[in-house]
C-alpha cells in the first residue's frame, strides 16, 4: 500500500472514531435509592492541652512562649513505644544514638546517665532509672520536649534542649484532708 492510502485509511478511522453514536437518555424511573451509611469510632485523643515544662505547674499549651512538642498517653500506647529510642521517632529535631540512652538535640548530643541535663522528670533533673537504663515510658503521661535556648533555664543549661517526661498521678483529681 502506498502512504496516501494509509493516509485516506488513517483519516477514515480516525473520523469514525470520533462520530458520536446515538445516545439514549435513561428513563426516570430508574432512579434507585441507596441505605444511609452511619459510622460510629472512638475519638483518640492525640493532641494534649497542658504543658508543665516551663512553669512547672498545668498551663495551657497556648500561653507558652517556648517551642515546645508534647507527645500524649495515646501517642505512646498507639506507638507500643517502651523506650526513648522507640519514641525519638516522633520527636522533631532528636535523634536517638545506640548505648547508654545517649541522644541528640538540635545537633546538641547528651549522655542522659552522665548529668548533662537533657532529660527531667515531672520538670526535676534526676536519674530515676539504674545509670545504664534508658527510661521506660509505662509510667509516663506524656512527654514534653523543650528546644532551644528556653532549655538554659533548667539544670545546667543543656543548649539543644530538654525532655521532660510528665510522669502518671496515681488519682485523676487532687483530694485534701
Amino acid at each position: 500500500m502506498s502512504n496516501s492510502t494509509l493516509s485516506i485509511l488513517f483519516a477514515i478511522l480516525i473520523y469514525a472514531g470520533s462520530h458520536p453514536g446515538v445516545v439514549h437518555a435513561q428513563s426516570a424511573d430508574t432512579v434507585r435509592r441507596l441505605e444511609e451509611v452511619v459510622i460510629n469510632t472512638e475519638h483518640k485523643k492525640y493532641k494534649t492541652d497542658t504543658v508543665s515544662t516551663i512553669t512547672r505547674t498545668q498551663t495551657p499549651l497556648l500561653q507558652t512562649p517556648q517551642s515546645i512538642q508534647v507527645i500524649s498517653q495515646q501517642t505512646i500506647l498507639d506507638l507500643q513505644a517502651s523506650t526513648l529510642n522507640e519514641l525519638s521517632s516522633v520527636m522533631t529535631g532528636v535523634k536517638a544514638n545506640s548505648g547508654m540512652g545517649s541522644f541528640s538535640m538540635r545537633g546538641f548530643t547528651g549522655y542522659y546517665p552522665f548529668g548533662s541535663g537533657f532529660i527531667t522528670f515531672n520538670g526535676v533533673r534526676g536519674n530515676l532509672y539504674l545509670w545504664s537504663q534508658q527510661p521506660l515510658l509505662y509510667n509516663v503521661q506524656q512527654v514534653e520536649v523543650l528546644r532551644g535556648p528556653a532549655a538554659v533555664l533548667f539544670s545546667e543549661g543543656a543548649p539543644g534542649g530538654v525532655i521532660n517526661f510528665t510522669l502518671k498521678n496515681h488519682c485523676q483529681q487532687s483530694s485534701y484532708s
